[in-house]
């Protein structure tokens, strides 16, 4: 196999045309570890990346009473050390084989050189990149290594919503627009799902911001308890969420989100007024991606609309967008 088609295989360079794995091909170094070799050390400088290629490495961090504590391994085509690109800061964390391996190494410079002369290149590995990184933080295993290896504070600021800890904004932003090209380009369903929560001006007024907040951590965790891994779950701003639907039609995306509805609906928060429980229930608007929705002002316009009509037509429901 040759480096090109390794490559391909790797998912933050999957992307990539068979010219611009020929040039990143040309900026990678291998590295061969046997079992047990040290890669790097905690407060080592983080210069570099690195890919898999064959074995495992195993990441860990020192004790305070004495040995090590094992936090995350990666095998063949996963990567990591990718923020250290961007941040310079020293490692945190040790990581040494735990069988033979051979990595391929990005020093930090190689990529900048690679942004300067081929940014669309550079920007297609980061969008990807920023996209998996994200995906690690939903998983505890991995938002543990994320946040010895790298920073908890840096992660969590680029790409989730630190009330909630779904997505932010920016990531809604950047994720939709790929997504959408995905989608139409592999010839699959998406839709986008728009909420907010039922009458929450009224409750902000009644019991404050405090209780509010709580309203809004337990309405996500409503969220990320119905939707799937695949689904991409934002908090949009205030009460207000959205949902990225990969792969998933209309009818079933209404399904998922009336049952969604229901979960809110069963959901009863206690507050220390007078031991008062707050009922809550969300409205959700939902729109598919299709040849006349290829823009994603046009989804978002549109599942604005559906979630506007569900709140005009009683609340506590989800309605797909039907035109007009």
């Amino acid at each position: 196999m040759t480096e090109r088609d390794f490559l391909r295989g790797v998912d933050i360079f999957s992307s990539l045309c068979a010219e611009e794995l020929e040039i990143l091909a040309g900026l990678l170094k291998r590295r061969l570890l046997q079992k047990g070799e040290l890669l790097f050390s905690e407060g080592d400088d983080g210069e570099e990346m690195f890919i898999v290629e064959s074995g495992r490495m195993g990441v860990s961090v020192a004790l305070e009473k004495g040995g090590d504590l094992e936090v995350a391994d990666f095998g063949p085509r996963e990567f990591f050390g990718e923020m250290s690109i961007f941040e310079g800061e020293p490692r945190s964390a040790s990581c040494k084989a735990k069988e033979d391996c051979s990595l391929f190494s990005l020093k930090a410079g190689d990529f900048f050189r690679l942004a300067e002369r081929h940014p669309e290149t550079s920007n297609r590995i980061m969008h990807r990149m920023l996209n998996i990184t994200a995906r690690r933080l939903r998983n505890t295993n991995r938002f543990l290594t994320e946040m010895v290896s790298w920073g908890e504070s840096a992660r969590k600021r680029a790409v989730t919503d630190e009330l909630t800890g779904l997505y932010n904004r920016g990531f809604f932003d950047v994720s939709l627009k790929r997504t959408i090209s995905e989608a139409l380009s592999a010839g699959e369903p998406l839709c986008l799902a728009m909420a907010d929560l039922d009458g929450f001006g009224r409750l902000n007024s009644l019991h404050g911001e405090e209780t509010c907040n709580l309203v809004i951590r337990k309405a996500a965790e409503v969220f990320r308890q119905g939707f799937s891994d695949g689904d991409i779950l934002t908090r949009y701003g205030g009460d207000e969420f959205a949902f990225i639907l990969p792969g998933r039609n209309l009818r079933e995306a209404k399904e998922l989100c009336d049952d969604i509805c229901r979960r809110m609906q069963s959901l009863r928060i206690e507050t220390n007024r007078n031991r008062e429980s707050i009922l809550l229930s969300t409205s959700i608007g939902i729109a598919a991606l299709s040849d006349r929705t290829s823009f994603d002002e046009d989804l978002v316009k549109m599942a604005d609309e559906a979630l506007y009509r569900a709140k005009e037509t009683g609340r506590g429901r989800a309605l797909s967008y039907s035109g007009g």
